[in-house]
């Protein structure tokens, strides 16, 4: 029997109060295997800033808190997964 598909969600996305220069943070996707989705799953809210021309700008937010993406992994003891 084939597997099913997982369902696209909507993904959550705060905007910062710069709209002129528009970056977001968005949800981590729970479906996409790695470092972040574990943390997700583990109860932490985790959002990456994104520039819609520049792509990941290297930030996540993490329950409320501002961490590059090495120093959540050292906070976190996650493993950099490619």
């Amino acid at each position: 029997m084939a597997k099913k598909p997982a369902r696209a969600q909507a993904a959550k996305v705060l905007l910062g109060p710069r709209t002129k220069k528009l970056k977001y943070w968005l949800e981590q996707n729970i479906d996409k295997p790695g470092e972040w989705t574990d943390l997700a799953n583990d109860g932490h809210e985790v959002f990456h800033l994104i520039d819609p021309i520049l792509g990941y700008m290297g930030k996540v937010l993490i329950d409320d808190y501002v961490y590059t993406y090495d120093d959540a992994r050292k906070e976190f003891n996650l493993k950099y997964v490619n």
